[in-house]
């Protein structure tokens, strides 16, 4: 692991508890980042962990609540293939 990856650097927090924290988000996001790229690599998708970010900036989910019964729910809008492609391999 480099540090480039992981993005620690420059910390701009003074309190201990702050940069415990820090650490732990980018560790964490980088576990995510990995277990990801084994995913796409176990699944032999075309996609890159570069090409999987971008499209995952149009993804979008909507919530609403029924108005009657107050039930909660969630409709993911209309996907192109390669969010789909995505989509399913996350959540298989």
């Amino acid at each position: 692991m480099n540090k480039t990856d992981l993005r620690v650097r420059p910390i701009y927090h003074r309190l201990y508890n702050r940069i415990k924290a820090h650490i732990c988000i980018c560790f964490t996001a980088y576990t995510i980042m990995l277990e990801l790229e084994r995913l796409l690599k176990s699944r032999k998708s075309g996609l890159s962990l570069k090409r999987a970010q971008e499209i995952t900036h149009n993804m979008y989910q909507i919530r609403y609540q029924l108005p009657h019964t107050k039930e909660t729910k969630n409709q993911k809008l209309k996907m192109d293939r390669e969010q789909q492609e995505l989509f399913d391999i996350i959540m298989k």
